[in-house]
């Protein structure tokens, strides 16, 4: 995703990036290379997750109901 140069410039109407981008070390390379992609007028669809969602130990919360702190955010 951090090089599209395999399409050309303006050539899609959408991209759909949903939450990827955490797996890169540059997210702007991403974004710029979806500008270069998208047609004047087109549209980016992107998902973004939060860190914090992954502290939890989420087995606790499917069958308690509660938050249990399993990691820590440096």
């Amino acid at each position: 995703m951090t090089d599209l140069s395999a399409f050309d410039d303006e050539s899609f109407d959408l991209v759909v990036n949903p939450v990827s981008v955490v797996f890169v070390d540059d997210v702007r390379r991403v974004w710029h290379e979806v500008a270069r992609v998208l047609r004047p007028g087109g549209a980016l669809i992107a998902g973004f997750g939060s860190p914090a969602k992954f502290i939890f130990d989420a087995l606790t919360y499917e069958r308690e109901g509660r938050l249990e702190l399993k990691h820590f955010l440096p």
